[in-house]
């Protein structure tokens, strides 16, 4: 019997596989880890509008999971805040299933674009080159960002109507 892949709203349940998700990951600091738990607990709050979710789950199993949201004060940028693959189900195309929802999702809502911040430390290279393969681009590089040898880079997509 085959498994099926499937992508679902996030449910409070799912808050300690995404926490060790983050985790596992290996190159989330702990300092991100808790940042990205603080993000998951805001948007199981009933009625916030800030963060949407999509959840990848196999077999009851969480595999990966995203979160964007529309920019404050803007009318049509979004913000693609957080996308984490576990491990074990890293090369099936999770990640570019989790992004490509987000990217319809923000197509739907009349979105222009698509925004996603990373770091130039050691462990995201991989980070920079997926979302290189998306078709996204460098806008922007702010040096020394997180801390002297740590740069901000900001990817964007754009979409045209």
């Amino acid at each position: 019997m085959l498994s099926m892949l499937t992508l679902r709203a996030l449910r409070a349940a799912d808050r300690p596989s995404l926490e060790r998700l983050l985790r596992d990951a290996g190159n989330f600091s702990e300092a991100e880890v808790a940042v990205g738990v603080e993000v998951i607990d805001a948007g199981l709050r009933p009625g916030q509008e800030d963060y949407n979710f999509v959840v990848a789950e196999e077999d009851g199993a969480v595999l990966g999971y995203a979160c964007w949201g529309k920019a404050n004060l803007s009318d049509g940028t979004w913000d693609l805040y957080w996308v984490a693959v576990d491990p074990r189900g890293r090369g099936r195309g999770i990640g570019r299933m989790l992004v490509e929802h987000c990217e319809e999702a923000v197509r739907e809502a009349r979105g222009r674009s698509l925004l996603v911040e990373t770091s130039s430390r050691a462990g995201y290279e991989g980070t920079l080159a997926f979302y290189r393969a998306l078709n996204y681009e460098v806008l922007a590089r702010f040096r020394g960002y997180y801390t002297a040898d740590d740069d901000k880079i900001v990817l964007g997509k754009y979409f045209s109507f």
